[in-house]
């Protein structure tokens, strides 16, 4: 959970402040990263994750609380179709609600957004990156180099989960940089 979950000052607002990314794509298709208010990630974690559920059940503590959570939002010619939450807490982040339009999956743009999260954790001086993947979804996530933690396996919601993380790397570079993003990766 998050509670408790609280940040240093500062380390957010240099995440904030950070330039949107922008990737390779389609002439005909301009993609762009950037921050996105709670609000506006619920529809598409409603859509996408739990559609059989209340819309109150994509919701998590914290959301509303920007001491606690970043929202992103990967736009196709600013219209939002992916979605991924970070929290930190101490040296250590969190991925959650990770949800890209079911029509626009298996085109990159999942992966480039959460290159864009893992950059924005990076950046904010994280260690260690994890995620509640769903069991199903641990392949994809292995590419990011997560790995499952053992006896972590979950159930919510009649759903199977698994506890993955790995470790990060220093920020080489500014959020604005180009990812590199190998083409066997594409979400």
């Amino acid at each position: 959970g998050t509670a408790g979950l609280r940040a240093r000052p500062g380390r957010l607002a240099a995440v904030r402040q950070s330039a949107p990314r922008r990737c390779r794509m389609d002439a005909d298709e301009r993609r762009s990263v950037r921050r996105i208010e709670a609000a506006d990630a619920w529809a598409v974690r409603h859509e996408v994750m739990w559609p059989e559920r209340p819309p109150e059940y994509s919701r998590v503590d914290g959301d509303e609380d920007p001491s606690l959570s970043q929202h992103y939002g990967l736009f196709v010619d600013d219209v939002l179709v992916s979605v991924c939450s970070l929290f930190l807490e101490g040296d250590s982040a969190q991925f959650r609600k990770f949800a890209t339009r079911v029509q626009r999956q298996g085109q990159g743009h999942g992966t480039h957004l959460l290159h864009h999260v893992f950059d924005a954790a990076k950046l904010a001086g994280c260690a260690s990156i994890c995620c509640n993947a769903r069991i199903e979804q641990a392949p994809y996530y292995r590419k990011f180099g997560l790995a499952e933690t053992p006896g972590s396996a979950f159930e919510k919601g009649g759903r199977h989960f698994v506890v993955m993380a790995a470790d990060l790397q220093p920020a080489q570079a500014a959020l604005s940089a180009e990812p590199s993003v190998p083409a066997d990766t594409r979400a």
